[in-house]
């Protein structure tokens, strides 16, 4: 088996390597682990994920550092949740606004007229007001 990164995109595929290369069936590595049998399946077909305690049994078995069952499976929800995950341009409008103005303070002087910093709409639409624009986009910030 060649010990590449690349080669495996999820923990799953690393122990189907894994488990060709010492001729055991998910069965065999279910009685060594002494799990049941449809948890390694599940591990094996990466719907369940490997957890810190599995990768450790699994170094101790196998003889691969339990990180790189760990990173695997960290690459591998990562890729799920950016495939998932909707871009929100709002976000970084906020972030932006929020990293750029003390809206905190602003809102302790008074010039915003916001009840709770945590309600975003109502800061965004006091930041319009006071910046005199129509919308949040048009918020300037210039670095000092």
């Amino acid at each position: 088996m060649t010990d590449k990164q690349e080669d495996f995109r999820t923990p799953g595929q690393l122990i189907g390597a894994l488990l060709e290369q010492h001729g055991w069936t998910q069965s065999v590595l279910a009685m060594v682990l002494g799990m049941e049998q449809g948890g390694i399946s599940k591990v094996v077909a990466d719907k369940r994920p490997v957890t810190a305690d599995l990768a450790i049994s699994l170094e101790e078995v196998f003889g691969v550092p339990a990180d790189r069952f760990l990173g695997l499976q960290r690459g591998y929800d990562l890729a799920k949740a950016r495939i998932s995950a909707r871009p929100n341009p709002k976000r970084a409008t906020r972030a932006h606004l929020f990293s750029g103005l003390p809206v905190a303070e602003m809102i302790r002087r008074g010039w915003l007229l916001v009840d709770d910093v945590r309600d975003v709409e109502k800061v965004e639409a006091e930041l319009t007001r006071f910046f005199g624009a129509r919308s949040v986009d048009e918020i300037e910030m210039h670095e000092l």
